[in-house]
């Protein structure tokens, strides 16, 4: 689950930003830092982590000991949460009280009924829990009304820190990633003189939030600059070229099955000398 820090500036802003700097040909655009939302193209699930005391969604949850407490205001059909391993089993609460069958996984938790029974709205615990369990082991969280829509969602935090190991040696860590790159994109030919932008973002700007992916209820804040979020957009672009680039699309001499049986015929040595030795730059693509 990947918890961003809130935006400081909306994405217009942001390009502005970009546009004003590169006008004014400042290659160090990197050391502009502005926090920024980042769209994944997904929703971003609901976290027990940093949730805040206040609650206005449609159905509120929380932890109490062991029992998953809820405050809602429509009926639950069914719901669903992941968990790291921490819960051993999952029963009663108004979950059973309702006649919902709970199914307990390694690593999932749901709760459905077969004979379309809800769980009214109001207060309560949805359903206990068994093991070590804590608000950071538990994420991901699904519930539906009884047409099957999903609910709005928030697992509100206590901020009971009892939970938490304390022992010799803990510290509060924040994990800040700061993803930067100057402008390398030459403003009078649309050329770019270097590839790093689409040479990182085809391979640890995917990696990272991927390996995030796998440990639910890690936070991270990513910290982007306005000149790297401007190249990467350009990248989306096939026209959009760099000097490897141009080299890797060059007409390679093919067979009737379109594999390479030769080098390019129009690239000269110093070209095909730059296509071995810094390949590397080039494989991306």
């Amino acid at each position: 689950m990947l918890l961003l820090t809130p935006c400081k500036y909306g994405r217009d802003e942001m390009r502005r930003a970009a546009s004003v700097y590169r006008e004014k040909k400042l290659v160090g655009l990197a050391l502009v830092a502005i926090m920024v939302c980042v769209p994944l193209g997904g929703v971003i699930s609901a976290s027990a982590e940093d949730a805040g005391d206040d609650c206005d969604y449609e159905v509120c949850l929380s932890l109490e000991g062991s029992s998953l407490n809820y405050s809602s205001t429509e009926e639950i059909a069914g719901f669903e949460f992941d968990h790291n391993g921490c819960a051993t089993d999952a029963a009663g609460g108004e979950a059973a009280a309702n006649g919902f069958t709970i199914v307990h996984g390694t690593s999932r938790i749901s709760a459905y009924s077969m004979t379309s029974n809800v769980i009214p709205s109001g207060e309560g615990t949805l359903v206990e829990l068994s093991g070590n369990v804590n608000e950071s082991c538990l994420s991901d969280f699904t519930v539906s009304d009884p047409d099957g829509s999903s609910l709005s969602v928030e697992f509100v935090s206590s901020n009971d820190d009892s939970s938490i190991d304390q022992g010799p040696g803990a510290i509060n860590l924040a994990i800040i990633l700061h993803m930067h790159q100057p402008y390398y994109k030459n403003i009078e030919s649309g050329f770019y003189e270097l590839p790093w932008v689409r040479v990182h973002g085809s391979h640890e700007y995917i990696d990272s939030p991927g390996i995030l992916g796998m440990y639910p209820g890690t936070n991270v804040t990513y910290n982007i600059v306005p000149s790297l979020i401007e190249q990467l957009e350009d990248y989306s672009d096939p026209s959009t070229m760099d000097l490897h680039l141009a080299l890797a699309k060059s007409e390679w001499v093919t067979d009737e099955e379109g594999y390479a049986t030769g080098y390019p015929s129009d690239l000269s040595e110093w070209q095909l000398a730059q296509m071995m030795f810094e390949y590397f730059r080039i494989q991306p693509w």
